[in-house]
């Protein structure tokens, strides 16, 4: 069975993607999904679909949620998603998941290798391994799924994970001679996460490098007011010298070899 959790949660079905009707089956399964193959304990999932306050027959109902979710898996024989038992009594249950079945561990090795060829200086090979792991993404992590504490901590982890992925793409196709392709983009993400330098510090590189020597200074005065208003802070010092490298043209800001420290 293969899985599919960044944008709407859906599972394999023969030659086609299909969700799963009921918000309690949704809410399960992304929870078990969350727990990366680890057994999670029937008190862990009566906290997760109850909010703590679960009700008398949440043991009971679990164990329904739990059947009707191996007749979706077409797992009767519960090979797949297994019941760990403490003598006659359910403990807990733990979701088999290989890693090439679920698209966010996809996702992470992509990232990984774009991230390793990066420190290679291989941005071309960068630029196609962070876009193939970004276009496995439809839309935010378990878009569909009822939030439950587990499930809003994983979202947020591999959101933040799809940001440094295409942080990183930026910066593979601005090193790589590719700053038009990259601006509009850099741009657009700058001013939704205005404190990120990495992404501010590659603005200010490709904007340099399309002769907007003016526009690049304006996007560190920007930031240097946000973070010394905001948090009381100066930026960076390896943003400290990318500033003092475009006020002096400096012609090493025109090669691969220009690099931003994080």
């Amino acid at each position: 069975m293969r899985y599919r959790v960044l944008g709407d949660l859906e599972l394999r079905q023969g030659r086609r993607w299909a969700t799963l009707g009921a918000a309690q089956r949704r809410t399960l399964l992304a929870v078990l999904l969350c727990g990366g193959g680890q057994a999670t304990s029937t008190t862990r999932l009566m906290d997760e679909l109850w909010e703590n306050d679960p009700p008398a027959s949440a043991e009971k109902m679990i164990q329904a949620y739990v059947s009707r979710l191996r007749r979706s898996l077409g797992d009767e024989s519960g090979m797949t998603l297994v019941t760990l038992k403490n003598g006659y009594r359910t403990h807990a249950y733990r979701l088999l998941v290989a890693p090439n079945d679920l698209d966010a561990h996809r996702f992470e090795r992509l990232s990984e290798q774009g991230q390793r060829m990066l420190r290679q200086c291989d941005f071309a090979g960068a630029v196609d391994s962070f876009s193939a792991a970004l276009e496995l993404w439809r839309g935010p992590a378990f878009a569909d799924v009822p939030p439950t504490p587990a499930v809003v901590a994983e979202a947020a982890r591999l959101d933040e994970a799809r940001l440094r992925a295409t942080e990183g793409c930026l910066e593979a196709l601005v090193r790589d001679g590719r700053h038009s392709e990259a601006l509009p983009e850099l741009e657009s993400l700058a001013a939704l996460h205005p404190l990120r330098e990495q992404l501010s510090g590659w603005l200010m590189v490709a904007l340099y490098r399309k002769g907007r020597q003016a526009d690049a200074l304006a996007v560190y005065r920007r930031l240097r007011m946000m973070l010394t208003d905001d948090l009381g802070i100066d930026p960076s010092p390896q943003l400290q010298l990318l500033h003092q490298q475009i006020l002096q043209a400096d012609p090493a800001l025109l090669g691969a070899a220009a690099v931003i420290g994080g």
